[in-house]
């Protein structure tokens, strides 16, 4: 999916660093689902026709002593890597991706 290079080389690329650092030193099974959030008339890159994502969201499952957690995030396309990655944050876990 068509990224804005600020997302992609600063904060996604962040969030993508953070979820395999922390996750593949702490814990043994986990589950990474992400995908782009398109709007109503997404703008397209010509010519393939690509249509361009106005968000993307991500969510990382894993089972702790039994019970699963949820860390989710969602960035829109504008975001800059002067930001904290749990401003992003959403879900039952939110607040920490460990």
């Amino acid at each position: 999916m068509p990224q804005g290079a600020c997302l992609n080389e600063e904060t996604w690329e962040a969030w993508e660093k953070e979820v395999a650092d922390v996750y593949t030193s702490e814990v043994n099974e986990v589950w990474v689902i992400t995908g782009p959030i398109f709007g109503q008339n997404p703008d397209h890159v010509a010519p393939v026709g690509v249509a361009i994502p106005e968000a993307f969201f991500s969510v990382v499952v894993h089972v702790d002593n039994g019970q699963p957690r949820i860390f989710c995030v969602k960035m829109a396309q504008g975001v800059k890597g002067t930001h904290v990655l749990n401003e992003y944050a959403s879900g039952p876990d939110e607040g920490s991706i460990a």
